[in-house]
């Protein structure tokens, strides 16, 4: 008797969803989109780029900057500033990440700022 009070349940269940009732998120009715994978974590990219400038501060302070590191972190901080613009670009609601592109686009500008007073970089 057990076993088919489950199964009334299972179809209880499987109706409501059809139906399209909030329990199953509207998801069953086609509202709105599902939220994108995102591979990579914006937080995470904004964390490594602080750490990275943090990092260049220290190659640049050196009494005989080591360039070589300096313009390789250089690079780095920027590329992880266009990462984090390009998941600003897939979520434009997400103002969090807009602000994140922002500060990783300035942190980007300040690090070539420092590296042109300082080294010679390659383009």
């Amino acid at each position: 008797m057990r076993a088919k009070a489950y199964g009334w349940l299972g179809w209880i269940v499987a109706l409501a969803c059809v139906a399209g009732l909030p329990a199953c998120g509207g998801a069953a009715r086609g509202e709105g989109p599902l939220p994108e994978y995102e591979p990579e974590s914006p937080v995470e990219l904004d964390h490594e780029q602080s750490e990275l400038v943090e990092e260049l501060e220290t190659a640049l302070a050196r009494p005989e900057a080591d360039c070589g590191a300096a313009c390789d972190l250089g690079d780095r901080i920027c590329e992880l500033g266009e990462r984090i613009c390009a998941i600003a670009e897939r979520h434009p609601e997400d103002t969090e990440t807009a602000g994140r592109c922002r500060d990783g686009s300035e942190r980007c500008d300040r690090a070539r700022e420092r590296l042109g007073g300082s080294c010679t970089c390659a383009p």
